[in-house]
């Protein structure tokens, strides 16, 4: 499959795409796990990237049973104060370079631009209004908005739909499996972000990019 030669929208994926967020989000988790008595290795559930709730509740009971920990892992996430937005007001969590920019030229030229997660809405507001990147996107679809996550493509479907736009014509960025078998199946052309670190399989991907300055449309 190539390019789009028309491209009406770019469609976003947030954590480890857009914002520079994953390796917080996974040095909180085992935090929070050794803090209720888990033993988990560093980096052990850095494979659960991109992971939607359940992926990431069955990896932490797994985590809590080796141990011999008799706790719920949802209560656990419940008793952090912040919760799930906690990783997006850490100083260290930024936008990747170049990612604000490279949107806002998308639409200068007038591709609509979404954006499209598995984290909750509250989370995914309070990363994009600590950047101020809200207004950059013409839709934004969270995990709590849709029934099934990544890779089932309905939270892609449901964004050409909002969008109004032929899934032939939108290009998905990515950064993991489970995220580009969502949008491949959506019948979107996928572009995946390689950190290089191996941990995600992005074979499957039309093709691959490092930094945003290597990307062009």
């Amino acid at each position: 499959m190539g390019r789009p030669k028309h491209v009406q929208a770019v469609l976003f994926d947030m954590d480890g795409t857009v914002i520079d967020s994953e390796p917080i989000k996974n040095a909180h988790l085992e935090q929070l796990i050794r803090a209720n008595g888990g033993i988990v290795d560093d980096h052990e559930l850095d494979h659960i990237s991109g992971a939607d709730l359940p992926t990431l509740l069955s990896a932490m009971r797994m985590v809590l049973e080796r141990s011999g920990v008799e706790l719920d892992p949802l209560e656990i996430l419940k008793s952090d104060t912040y919760g799930r937005e906690r990783p997006y007001l850490e100083p260290a969590c930024k936008p990747f370079d170049g990612a604000i920019g490279f949107i806002e030229g998308l639409r200068r030229r007038g591709v609509l631009c979404a954006l499209v997660s598995s984290t909750p809405t509250y989370a995914v507001l309070t990363a994009l209004n600590r950047f101020s990147m809200t207004a950059l996107f013409d839709a934004i679809v969270c995990g709590d908005m849709i029934s099934v996550h990544k890779p089932d493509p309905e939270a892609y479907l449901t964004t050409m739909r909002i969008l109004g736009v032929d899934p032939r014509a939108c290009i998905v960025v990515e950064d993991s499996a489970s995220g580009i078998a969502a949008g491949i199946a959506a019948g979107a052309y996928v572009c995946a972000r390689d950190d290089g670190s191996g941990i995600q399989d992005l074979s499957a991907a039309n093709e691959r990019f490092r930094s945003f300055a290597d990307l062009a449309f």
